[in-house]
């Protein structure tokens, strides 16, 4: 970077004192010398600026050589490459890959030394300026003289020609700043793409290494990807939505159904209470009256014995005799009391279905939407009447065996007295139908309390449903509105990314094609410049042969050496011709070449103002795609 330097300051002390040296040989006229002047101070900054860059770039290349030997975080400033490496950042941040032809194009549009445009054609264009000029100047001089006499005209055509060095001197000096400067503009270039390269180098390297499948996809290959990715993020992103939803549903059902256990819990144990009630009730009434029958039977067999030692033999016949109507008695009442536990078996079966048959429906209008719930009730529903049948059970058969007992005691004990037994017996019989009366109502209320808490239940458990349904089905309509905004959005931003995208490369397209075409337009307009200077060249040659031939044709017959110097008038009239013929021809020579000129300054200027635009439209096209990313 230092030779580079030292090279382009060298190139601008040579390049200065030569023009220097050149100006002051060729002696230009006035309007030259302005011209001269132009040309040194466009030289003067030209070659200021191109140092300025070249020390620029210097700097940049010790910040590089920093960064590599302490690390890209230790790098910070405005220079170019902290500039590079925050953007750098940001992009690896934002998941876009740092090869990518888009991430290339944002990161040399928005951070990179640029290079001045170049001056040459101007040094170029203001020597021509100077050189026709001086034409002009000097063909208006020559027609101008033409009506004078023969010595004034010599003296012009002399002082026409000591003019001439100076004014292709113009043309020369712009020649040689022009190559001065492009030489210089060569090597400032050469800097600034060795540093750019160096620091393209160290961004791609901030990427990391990479798998050679990852390496060879595609800018629309990564594009598709990232997309999948948005695709998987927004996928992600209502799965948790759904589990929030569902778990909120759970939450709810779990209360729900919490409130029904409780609730039928309740109704449960109320059932339980009263079949428990019942039952201890029936069993207090049994457990009373085969009291009553034992103490009643126990008075009548002492009773009997003193009856039967006081009476002795003589009524043992009697007493035979109406002993068969109290066995008959004894019997009936064993199979009454025995025909109690299976009517109580019966009613507490027919309880049982009853419960049951309600359970089940209420379990069928839970079925719907709680299965399980229905069926942890019907199994404990189920639990509990089979505890109270086991129960029942077992105290029909506790009761039977005692009465079977009583019974047989009666049948062994009782002799006589047989009036005060059957009384005693149809006192209990009406007592036990009465108890049994009441045990029946009891149960008969049971079953309608049982029925209206199964009513109750049924209601709730449908009521509840209800509103649970109503609720899932309005969160999921909710859900998948939100679910179809999201991906309809993503669909829009995605098609405007495409769109973004293919306006980008269509811009980008253009512009090269542009460049492309200006760059032609350019070597082309140099060509016809340079052929235009030829044909000048050789016009300029013909027309000072011609010039030459008619004034070798003055001086011989100025110094007599031809036949025709009394005819001085013929002489005068040739000498007019010759003059005529070369100012015309010169007038040709000169409109032609202002109006090539001209055609190709107003192409210079087209094509400079269309590279102004397509910069413009590259700039605009930038933001654009800044802005899409953003």
């Amino acid at each position: 970077m230092k030779n580079t330097f030292t090279s382009v300051l060298l190139l601008t002390v040579v390049g200065l004192a030569v023009l220097v040296a050149g100006a002051s040989y060729f002696g230009a006229p006035l309007f030259g010398w302005m011209i001269m002047i132009a040309i040194f101070v466009v030289f003067i900054l030209e070659q200021v600026v191109a140092l300025k860059k070249i020390k620029q770039v210097a700097a940049e290349n010790e910040v590089l050589e920093t960064s590599k030997h302490r690390g890209i975080y230790g790098i910070s400033g405005d220079g170019v490459v902290a500039k590079r490496i925050a953007l750098a950042k940001s992009l690896l941040n934002k998941k876009i890959r740092l090869d990518s032809p888009i991430a290339y194009e944002v990161l040399n549009n928005n951070v990179d030394i640029k290079v001045p445009r170049s001056s040459g054609g101007t040094v170029i264009l203001l020597g021509l300026m100077g050189t026709f000029f001086g034409l002009m100047a000097s063909i208006a001089t020559a027609g101008g003289a033409m009506d004078t006499t023969t010595q004034g005209t010599l003296d012009t055509i002399q002082h026409l020609f000591q003019n001439m060095k100076g004014i292709f001197g113009t043309s020369l000096c712009g020649l040689f700043a022009a190559l001065i400067l492009n030489a210089t503009r060569s090597l400032m270039i050469s800097a600034r793409d060795n540093f750019m390269a160096r620091l393209d180098a160290l961004t791609l390297n901030m990427q990391g290494d990479v798998s050679e499948e990852e390496s060879d996809k595609t800018g629309l290959e990564r594009l598709f990807e990232s997309v999948e990715k948005n695709l998987a993020a927004v996928t992600a992103s209502v799965q948790e939505g759904l589990t929030g939803v569902v778990n909120k549903v759970g939450e709810e059902l779990s209360a729900t159904t919490a409130k029904m256990n409780d609730s039928v819990s309740a109704s449960v144990d109320q059932v339980s209470a009263s079949v428990n009630a019942s039952v201890q009730k029936v069993s207090a009434e049994m457990s009373a009256s085969v009291k009553t029958l034992n103490e009643s039977l126990a008075s009548a067999m002492s009773g009997m014995n003193d009856a039967v030692k006081d009476l002795g033999g003589s009524v043992s016949a009697s007493i035979s005799t109406a002993f068969a109507p109290m066995e008959n008695s004894v019997k009936a009442l064993s199979a009454s009391v025995e025909s109690i536990p299976s009517k109580l078996d019966e009613k507490l079966n027919g309880l049982s279905a009853a419960l049951d048959s309600g359970l089940g429906d209420i379990a069928g209008g839970v079925k719907a939407g709680l299965n399980g719930v229905a069926d942890d009730v019907k199994s404990a529903l189920s639990d509990v009447s089979g505890s109270v049948y086991d129960g029942l059970y077992k105290v029909s058969e506790s009761a039977q065996n005692s009465l079977a007992d009583s019974s047989s005691s009666i049948a062994e004990s009782i002799a006589d007295q047989v009036k005060q037994s059957n009384e005693q017996w149809n006192e209990f019989m009406q007592r036990l139908e009465e108890r049994a009366t009441s045990n029946v109502d009891a149960q008969r209320e049971g079953l309608e309390t049982l029925k209206n808490v199964a009513l109750q239940v049924a209601e709730k458990a449908q009521a509840g449903s209800a509103e649970l349904s109503a609720s899932v089905s309005e969160k999921l309509g909710t859900l998948s509105n939100d679910i179809l905004a999201a991906f309809q959005k993503l669909s829009e931003t995605s098609s405007v990314l495409l769109e973004a995208q293919k306006a980008l490369t269509e811009s980008i397209d253009n512009r090269v094609v542009k460049e492309k075409e200006a760059t032609d337009a350019l070597g082309g307009n140099i060509v016809e410049t340079a052929e235009l200077m030829r044909v000048n060249q050789s016009e300029l040659s013909a027309n000072l042969e011609m010039l030459r031939a008619g004034l070798e044709t003055i001086l011989e017959k100025l110094s007599g050496d031809t036949a025709e110097r009394d005819e001085e008038e013929n002489f005068i009239e040739h000498l007019n011709q010759s003059l005529e013929a070369f100012h015309e021809r010169a007038s040709e020579v000169l409109m032609e070449n202002a109006v090539k000129t001209q055609e190709i300054l107003l192409e210079v200027l087209e094509q400079t103002q269309r590279v102004g635009h397509s910069a413009s439209v590259a700039s605009s096209a930038s933001s654009e795609e800044s802005k899409v990313e953003e």
